[in-house]
């Protein structure tokens, strides 16, 4: 569930970067990352999931 929808994601994963691991912050993130995924076609899907790790 959204708890934190006024904040960016960006915001949300420099958080998560700096430490912090807040139940309503990881659960903002985890719904916001659940609908890109249901936006996204499987194609975009596949493309993303091949990218090389730096």
């Amino acid at each position: 569930m959204e708890r934190r929808k006024t904040v960016s994601l960006e915001k949300l994963l420099q958080a998560v970067a700096l430490g912090n691991m807040e139940d309503d912050l990881l659960s903002s993130i985890a719904g916001r990352l659940a609908r890109m995924d249901k936006k996204i076609g499987p194609r975009i899907r596949r493309k993303r999931t091949d990218l090389p790790l730096p």
